[in-house]
């Protein structure tokens, strides 16, 4: 039986570009279309879809609200269709906030050339989001439970610029973090359950393209003990810090020679599909000497990071590796792909991981 998508966008062009795309992919079928967020619940509620992909700027009632609704009344994937403005990238972090499975940025340039291109992209993210843990035909109605953030509003420039205690860039240990989709509602459970004095630096890889992760970062580091920030180049890790690579960049990590680490970011061509890439930035952990290291793959689909995890118990030099169970990923790809390679230390619901994290380094100094 075919995934029955629901197409809300206020654009009757990009209503009806979104429904001959769909049209063709196999296993796939239009089950309605609405033009705002208002006709997107009472779609929802009546057409019962597998999948929505939901507009963010609408009349009446915008995509926020409409996702907020859905989620409260028939939670069911919903697939955000962003711009890729500085606004758009806000707004779409809150959405994931929110519960929605991922987004596509909408084309900057020629819409029938750039929407071609991205056709494949939506063909894949229909897959994940209609498997997805938040299917309801899979929960049976009831998503997995986790923690809402509230709706972001300017925060003031005190809670975004504010004074963080500086630490020795001198460390013993790092802590490694990749994921995909689903990946920012799960970094937000991750890091605001870390402690502000971890004594590790941690580094994360969230598959984003560029101008996303910037709004990411300021948005957990508004909410967790741990400093926030989207990478730059040779930056110096220090403890209790987090540094997620920058969108559309691999990011690694080097011994400055010097007895500190920094930052190296790059553009040099996409590993296993992307940029950043996961493997990228955990072999470069591995490399690293003299560390005590963990290593986290959380929900995301695909492969990412998997064989790099294999290539760091090899390595056997203080490593410890953690995946994300099956019952709270989103999307059960990364983590099951190195499950099934043996090289797993600790198979953990999203909810106890940081506390395994804090086990890790306790006794690091």
């Amino acid at each position: 039986m075919n995934k029955r998508v629901l197409i809300v966008d206020d654009s009757a062009f990009m209503r009806r570009l979104l429904t001959e795309m769909i049209k063709e992919f196999p296993g796939f079928e239009v089950a309605g279309v609405a033009r705002n967020g208002v006709e997107a619940v009472q779609q929802v509620l009546a057409l019962q879809p597998d999948v929505v992909t939901m507009d963010v700027e609408m009349p009446i009632m915008d995509g926020l609200k409409a996702l907020g609704e859905i989620m409260k009344l028939r939670p069911t994937p919903v697939i955000m269709v962003s711009s890729l403005t500085r606004e758009g990238a806000d707004a779409t972090i809150q959405a994931l906030m929110l519960g929605a499975v991922d987004f596509i940025a909408k084309p900057s340039g020629s819409i029938l050339a750039e929407l071609g291109n991205k056709q494949n992209e939506l063909l894949v993210m229909l897959q994940a989001a209609a498997s997805s843990h938040q299917s309801v035909t899979k929960w049976g109605g009831e998503p997995p439970k986790r923690r809402a953030l509230p709706a972001q509003t300017a925060a003031p420039a005190a809670s975004v610029q504010r004074e963080r205690k500086r630490t020795s860039p001198m460390i013993s240990g790092i802590c490694a973090v990749g994921t995909s989709t689903g990946g920012p509602k799960a970094l937000e459970t991750l890091l605001t359950s870390l402690p502000e004095d971890l004594a590790v630096p941690v580094v994360v890889v969230q598959h984003m393209p560029v101008k996303f992760t910037a709004s990411l970062a300021q948005r957990l580091d508004q909410h967790a003990a741990l400093h926030v920030v989207e990478a730059t180049h040779h930056q110096i890790l220090e403890p209790g810090n987090v540094y997620i690579a920058p969108g559309g960049k691999h990011m690694e990590i080097e011994n400055t020679g010097a007895g500190s680490y920094r930052i190296v970011i790059s553009e040099h061509n996409t590993v296993n599909g992307h940029r950043p890439s996961v493997e990228v930035m955990f072999d470069s952990v591995t490399r690293l000497k003299g560390l005590k290291k963990g290593y986290v793959i959380m929900t995301g689909m695909g492969a990412d990071g998997a064989q790099a995890m294999q290539r760091a118990k090899q390595a056997a030099f203080q490593s410890v590796t953690i995946a994300e169970s099956e019952a709270t990923c989103v999307v059960y790809g990364m983590p099951r792909a190195a499950v099934e390679l043996k090289c797993i230390d600790h198979i953990l619901p999203l909810p106890q991981i940081a506390g395994k994290i804090i086990s890790i380094f306790h006794n690091i100094s």
